[in-house]
């Protein structure tokens, strides 16, 4: 059995454990590093919204 480390996406540490099943049932990793801000994360996401560098593409419209 081969094990890859991974990557936390808002940081490069490699401190990741898994984290339960989201509702699409894909593995939820969550990072241990107290500095990072993202609780949980998803290596493959079903909708590409949720993905970090589309969602800092999304204009909030709260100033309409």
């Amino acid at each position: 059995m081969v094990l890859e480390p991974i990557d936390c996406p808002s940081r490069t540490s490699t401190n990741i454990v898994k984290h339960g099943k989201s509702s699409e049932g894909k593995q939820r990793y969550k990072c241990r590093d107290l500095d990072c801000s993202r609780s949980t994360c998803i290596l493959q996401y079903s909708y590409l919204g949720y993905l970090p560098e589309v969602k800092q593409r999304i204009i909030p419209h709260s100033s309409l």
